[in-house]
């Protein structure tokens, strides 16, 4: 037979006296609700928009859920209270090690990335400096490798945060704790795009492996892609010292030929003159004579580049 929905009256006085911190009357009202309606109401979360230890000293006395813990750190990061309320976190259970999974239609490599939930906590330099103690830093997981078919890349911690600063920008204190890891996969995917202070950090301390082959392509190769003027020196100069430097300079080439088409058309004067001081570059550290290249393979578009640095 058809039952009626029926509201839990105990919900509106329940938010009420959160809102308003009445501690007696939040007690009775939220025994009242069951579990699904603890979890829809979120009171931790609630608290934390407040920025109020004193309502997640409240929600935690009556053993409210922790729900969405991605997004409980998206919010400590606008908390100007985030190191007391993190810690009292901390205290109440706050598993930082728990999987998280980032969906494939979100990630940069199209893949599911499955990682603690506490690697969000680098959004900011105290929320790191709080949670990284706890966290598993021999944490790895693996993605198909895209030019292997049934192979597969190792991901560390770093490469991770490196993969994740895409969406925002990643506190550069995390290698203070990850330096013991090398990145790979995170930095070809991240040198493609913007550069940032966690981008800058992982390259200035070397803190990556200088031959890893990513996609039949060196680090050299996507920063050029990537337009990385800043760090291009330091990574030409520490890939110098690798055993095959001479090819993976030849292969920083190869970003004058096919990749991409319409790139330099569509971005205008500012991205031609980034790639010419790039190539200066590739002459200068790496000694590469743009006179050897096949003119056949070179896009038109990069024409007048590569005939500027024959010179």
């Amino acid at each position: 037979m058809w039952k009626p929905f029926t509201k839990n009256q105990a919900i509106a006085p329940a938010l009420q006296a959160f809102r308003e911190l009445d501690a007696s009357a939040f007690r009775t009202h939220v025994v009242r609700l069951n579990d699904a309606e603890q979890r829809a109401l979120q009171f931790i979360k609630r608290a934390l928009e407040q920025d109020s230890p004193a309502h997640l000293k409240l929600a935690i006395e009556m053993k409210q859920p922790l729900v969405e813990v991605d997004r409980l750190f998206q919010t400590l990061v606008t908390c100007e209270k985030r190191q007391e309320l993190i810690e009292l976190l901390l205290a109440y259970g706050l598993d930082v090690n728990e999987p998280f999974t980032l969906e494939g239609h979100r990630s940069i490599v199209r893949q599911p990335l499955v990682f603690p939930v506490g690697l969000y906590a680098a959004r900011h330099p105290e929320l790191w400096s709080s949670v990284s103690p706890h966290l598993d830093l021999t944490y790895t997981m693996s993605i198909q490798r895209s030019d292997q078919f049934m192979e597969t890349h190792e991901l560390n911690l770093l490469d991770l945060a490196l993969l994740l600063d895409i969406e925002e920008p990643l506190t550069a204190r995390i290698l203070d704790r990850l330096n013991v890891h090398k990145a790979s996969v995170g930095l070809a995917e991240r040198l493609q795009r913007p550069a940032s202070p966690l981008l800058l950090e992982t390259v200035q301390t070397h803190a990556y492996l200088p031959t890893f082959l990513y996609a039949k392509h060196y680090f050299p190769f996507y920063a050029l892609i990537g337009r990385q003027t800043t760090l291009f020196p330091d990574l030409l100069t520490e890939t110098k010292k690798a055993s095959c430097a001479s090819e993976m300079f030849k292969d920083a080439l190869l970003a004058f030929h096919n990749h991409q088409p319409g790139l330099a058309l569509t971005w205008g004067e500012a991205y031609i003159e980034q790639l010419y001081e790039m190539g200066e570059l590739l002459r200068e550290i790496g000694e590469m004579d743009f006179n050897q290249m096949d003119a056949a393979y070179v896009l038109p578009e990069y024409e007048a580049i590569v005939d500027r640095l024959r010179k």
